[in-house]
């Protein structure tokens, strides 16, 4: 596997524009050189990912780390996802496909803003191109079923919240000036099952929730693949990860239904033969 470093996200990946490691306050420079030592002047700012705040691999002279900072102060929504981010790392199990966090604060600048900063174990690779192809596919599943079986046993206090967006037909029915009304009547108590099973009940194991192409990084010459921004755990099925990320592989192009190579109802069969494979179609 081979391909070239991203320097711009193409269109099918959910992007903004990010803060650049050069316009970081300095004291959250200084601060990260506490843990990885003399910073040299390689540091490589990261594209991909909806967040605004920074994420840049800072190279030390101790070791190498990945940054991410967010403005608190203009974006506390970010804030509250870096917090969270920060809470699930320290509850997730080591492993290798898992980047550790190494520390994280709070640090007001000089001008008065407050930043939240993440400092992680930096890894290598890059992000699995869009559209995705069946060789890098199988290689992040391959190292996700490998995760799965780690995270079932760790105790998190909260669901996904899936349950909640899957309410479109439940909304339709309650308008009544919406012409879709009564067709939506017949599909209510289905959406209620979907958003049931999702949910997982007593069964229901901690979950990334975010698996895209960009929250990825796989080593083209090791294969070595690592699963980054747990910004968005929770509580669901043990099957909704993979479906998710089946979703992205829909979304790059990449479907046969697109014209692409890959069929996921195969895949999904695959990785989770038990599981009603018309689950996927309804979540995705």
């Amino acid at each position: 596997m081979e391909w070239p470093i991203m320097e711009t996200p193409p269109d099918t990946y959910l992007h903004a524009e990010r803060t650049l490691w050069s316009e970081l306050p300095p004291e959250i420079h200084t601060w990260v050189a506490h843990t990885v030592g003399d910073i040299g002047g390689s540091v490589r700012d990261c594209v991909g990912g909806m967040a605004t705040g920074a994420a840049a691999v800072v190279p030390g002279s101790r070791r190498t780390g990945f940054v991410k900072a967010i403005d608190v102060t203009s974006n506390p929504q970010g804030g509250q996802m870096y917090r969270r981010e920060a809470e699930v790392a320290g509850q997730l199990p080591r492993h290798r496909s898992i980047p550790e966090l190494w520390a994280t604060t709070d640090i007001e600048s000089v001008n008065g803003s407050l930043w939240r900063v993440n400092l992680l174990e930096a890894r290598a690779g890059i992000t699995p191109p869009h559209p995705w192809s069946p060789a890098v596919l199988d290689t992040v599943v391959r190292a996700w079923d490998e995760v799965r079986p780690v995270l079932a046993p760790v105790a998190w206090d909260g669901s996904a919240g899936l349950t909640a967006t899957l309410t479109a037909w439940q909304d339709i029915v309650l308008d009544e000036t919406d012409p879709w009304q009564q067709r939506a009547l017949r599909w209510v108590d289905r959406e209620i099952e979907l958003g049931r099973v999702v949910d997982g009940g007593d069964d229901a194991v901690l979950s990334h929730m975010d698996l895209r192409a960009d929250n990825i990084l796989v080593d083209a010459e090791s294969g070595q693949v690592s699963f980054l921004d747990w910004a968005h755990p929770g509580t669901a099925a043990r099957w909704v990860d993979g479906a998710l990320l089946l979703a992205d592989v829909v979304g790059s192009g990449a479907g046969v239904d697109s014209g692409g190579p890959i069929d996921v109802l195969q895949w999904f069969e695959r990785t989770d033969p038990d599981v009603d494979p018309e689950l996927l179609v309804a979540l995705v």
